[in-house]
């Protein structure tokens, strides 16, 4: 089996789903983007996983952005020894940051450069000899 599996959400049940995850050597369980589970209604399969983890020795880790209470709540049932580390207080905008957003019109498609052919025979360039073949490496 595995010692870690980093995941998704929902990709980590789409696997569990085909039989393609073996958990008996599990050391890690690294769930990134956890708040997506509430999201989209993956909760109680992960919380069966996590509920079979535990007390074994495995360290969980939930990742995400926004730590909303159902994640928040999640930990405290079923880690032991939970802990949250913070990159910055929520809410909080990082410094030297400027947002600008810029609206634009389509550009019409350019014309071709001038002398360059399209359609039937692009690529294919007049030799020496006057007649057109395709360019090949020497002597092909």
């Amino acid at each position: 089996g595995y010692e870690v599996i980093a995941a998704t959400p929902g990709r980590f049940i789409d696997h569990m789903g085909s039989g393609k995850v073996d958990l008996s050597n599990l050391r890690y369980f690294i769930l990134d983007e956890a708040d997506r589970m509430l999201d989209m209604g993956f909760r109680p399969q992960i919380e069966d996983v996590m509920r079979g983890l535990r007390g074994k020795g495995h360290r969980v880790m939930l990742f995400s952005a926004t730590m909303p209470h159902g994640v928040h709540d999640l930990a405290l049932r079923l880690t032991d020894e939970p802990a949250w580390v913070e990159a910055a207080p929520s809410g909080t905008t990082a410094s030297g940051i400027v947002e600008v957003a810029y609206s634009v019109k389509p550009r019409p498609p350019a014309a071709p450069p001038a002398g360059r052919r399209l359609g039937p025979g692009a690529g294919v360039h007049p030799n020496q000899g006057g007649s057109e073949r395709p360019r090949g490496p020497a002597g092909a």
